[in-house]
């Protein structure tokens, strides 16, 4: 059983051994899986009453690897994330590139924004799912959940991820 409350601005580590259930426990907050018994609730809201979209903007996720189907270019993926900004068919603002290239900058890949996600090392995919989660600032996501996140990041590219 767990009972967990977490503040705004407050960080919190799930650590444990492989199979202990960590990655359940995220995915049942973010709605995707429904816990045996009990409920789960963001931000006092059971989660399964939440949309899709409300649920996006509220909690941006950062798995620990994502399939990925089509080489798209890196700007467009990473701006992916602030989809559940907009009305279905409105294009980019200036804005959404503005803050895209900005956390491209954070990340450290700048230089790859026109490179097909397929071309990147593990270490640049995982730093193009950060910065896809980063992406989500208008208005900041309440809550940001990682699974694994510094597994591809080399210790000389530290980002930090925000507010929780």
């Amino acid at each position: 059983d767990l009972d967990l409350a977490v503040a705004p601005g407050e960080f919190v580590a799930l650590t444990g051994p492989n199979g202990s259930g960590k990655t359940t426990l995220l995915r049942a907050a973010l709605g995707f899986v429904d816990p045996e018994r009990g409920a789960v609730r963001l931000f006092g809201t059971p989660v399964r009453e939440l949309t899709i979209r409300a649920r996006a903007r509220r909690v941006a996720w950062v798995p620990q690897s994502e399939p990925q189907r089509d080489d798209v270019p890196l700007l467009r993926y990473v701006l992916y994330g602030r989809y559940s900004l907009h009305r279905p068919l409105d294009g980019d603002s200036v804005h959404d590139l503005a803050v895209a290239h900005e956390v491209l900058a954070a990340v450290g890949l700048s230089d790859r924004e026109d490179d097909g996600v397929l071309s990147m090392s593990g270490g640049e995919r995982q730093r193009a799912i950060l910065a896809r989660a980063l992406v989500q600032d208008d208005p900041a996501p309440a809550a940001r959940r990682a699974d694994d996140p510094p597994r591809h990041r080399p210790p000389a590219r530290p980002v930090d991820p925000g507010p929780a």
